[in-house]
């Protein structure tokens, strides 16, 4: 079984479309874990629509998305964890696809699939379309599947980052020697728009150095 694990921050209006994105996979063996980090909005009012649905809610004060994600992980049953923000979308067989991968024999340790970006409307979600020119190498937290074994040797998102925390996990994954395998589908969606534009923006380029900077201390100390 896998853990699909969804931190959700002020996301109201987007927060839906991610949920059904989960809910409506192919792949059905997975449970849903929505962490709702303190928002402040009518999100944990729209998550609560689906306690009807096969999924686990947790409320906590606002600590970050690194935190919700790790809360997320603490509670997870499942063999293997894949992760996606509240504003993103998946395509339907994006777990299937993995799965499938992950499963063979002498699999790699970490798969990942393609991103594309989207503004306006929602793009159709009923296949994972190839790779093109306008697509992304997603090494990111959306497109990620792991077994929880592998997960573990890394350890937790570091809290003490509020941005690039993904970046720092990766850098500890390679540093573990974890291997990995990019699939030439586009597996999600992430989605670009005034809130998360705004957020780049605001937080400072400090914080994405110190997160270079434990990375660049790891490799020196090995």
């Amino acid at each position: 079984m896998a853990s699909v694990i969804l931190p959700v921050y002020n996301c109201e209006s987007y927060i839906k479309d991610a949920i059904e994105s989960i809910l409506d996979q192919t792949y059905k063996n997975f449970e849903l874990i929505v962490v709702d980090d303190g928002s402040t909005d009518n999100s944990f009012k729209i998550i609560e629509r689906f306690r009807a649905s096969p999924i686990k809610i947790i409320r906590q004060e606002n600590l970050g998305a690194s935190v919700a994600r790790n809360s997320g992980v603490k509670i997870a049953r499942g063999e293997y964890f894949a992760f996606l923000d509240s504003d993103d979308l998946w395509v339907r067989n994006k777990l299937e696809l993995q799965m499938e991968q992950i499963l063979q024999p002498g699999a790699t340790d970490m798969i990942f699939g393609h991103v594309k970006e989207f503004s306006g409307n929602n793009p159709s979600l009923t296949n994972a379309p190839m790779a093109d020119a306008t697509s992304l190498r997603g090494f990111g937290a959306i497109s990620i599947l792991i077994s929880r074994g592998n997960f573990m040797r890394v350890g937790l998102f570091n809290p003490t980052f509020t941005v690039g925390e993904f970046i720092d996990w990766y850098a500890r994954a390679k540093n573990q020697k974890l291997t990995e395998v990019m699939l030439p589908e586009i597996l999600a969606y992430r989605r670009i728009h005034a809130g998360n534009r705004d957020r780049l923006e605001r937080h400072n380029v400090n914080q994405y150095a110190s997160v270079l900077k434990a990375a660049l201390d790891r490799k020196r100390s090995l």
